[in-house]
């Protein structure tokens, strides 16, 4: 029992590998039959192994290309799902069903519970699904490359500040926050402010300008929030240098901004740290 739970597991982080956009997802091999076949190979070892695993990944194999394509849709020129209105999110609970029917009609025939033909309602949902995913991924529009700069570049910047480029990263974070004006709609908006003035932010203190390190804190939590923001919280790297360097009051300034977009009951936690003398336990907030 422990090794088939230990297999599910694996098999569950191949689905989770393939069903995020990796081969064989029609964005990216482009041939329907290859997505056909891996998703009905997975529909089919579900029913025969009555495994929710292998049926769990067929349905998302299935739905992923669909999320993509109403995304690409509604925001033209994004890749990200998580800018898509949460109430969309039902919609795709159908095809996912229609899925877990068509595995769970196979299993009947095998087991003798169920003739041929009642397979025929759920292999028509199953080929409609495919169709309409292989669709939606087939319109899902390439990004402009000013658009993948955008989403790239506070990686890059972070990257260039962590081998001590400086020079780099101040450059990218700069580049991040001009192109930030062309995309205040877009999901990575507010990511881009909060992260571009961090990163400016952490190369003036290493050039010993605390005053400019303080007022791109600041201008970090002024941030209206973006989807990972709102839910993990800010980062908190540049605070904490601020804070060990004795600049209480612009960290407690700053803690208050991220009340805006975090609600998270860490926040009162913290302020209530810095307002005692303390330094407090920011833990992963210092690399989101």
């Amino acid at each position: 029992m422990r090794i088939r739970v230990l297999v599910e597991c694996l098999v569950a982080a191949l689905v989770g590998f393939y069903s995020h956009g990796g081969p064989p997802s029609p964005e990216t091999s482009g041939n329907p039959l290859l997505f056909l076949l891996f998703c009905l190979t997975g529909v089919i070892l579900g029913a025969l192994t009555s495994s929710a695993v292998w049926l769990l990944g067929a349905a998302m194999m299935a739905v992923f290309p669909l999320w993509s394509g109403i995304d690409a849709a509604m925001r033209p020129g994004t890749h990200n799902l998580l800018g898509i209105e949460w109430v969309l999110y039902g919609f795709f609970v159908l095809p996912a069903a229609g899925m877990v029917f068509f595995g769970r009609s196979i299993q009947g025939v095998v087991r003798g519970r169920s003739k041929w033909g009642s397979l025929i309602p759920g292999g028509v949902l199953f080929v409609a699904i495919m169709l309409l995913a292989f669709s939606c991924a087939r319109q899902r529009p390439e990004p402009p490359p000013t658009a993948k700069q955008f989403y790239r570049l506070d990686e890059l910047a972070e990257e260039a500040y962590k081998e001590h480029r400086f020079n780099d990263a101040e450059q990218h974070a700069q580049e991040l926050l001009r192109l930030a004006q062309d995309f205040k709609g877009d999901w990575n908006y507010g990511n881009a402010l909060h992260h571009g003035n961090r990163i400016l932010g952490l190369v003036a203190l290493k050039n010993g300008d605390v005053a400019n390190a303080k007022a791109y804190l600041l201008a970090s939590g002024k941030t209206p929030g973006s989807p990972q923001l709102n839910s993990f919280g800010p980062n908190m790297s540049l605070a904490k240098v601020l804070l060990e360097a004795g600049e209480k009051a612009t960290v407690l300034e700053y803690l208050r901004l991220c009340k805006n977009f975090w609600k998270d009951q860490k926040l009162p936690v913290w302020i209530a740290a810095v307002e005692a003398g303390e330094m407090p336990d920011f833990g992963a907030n210092l690399s989101y």
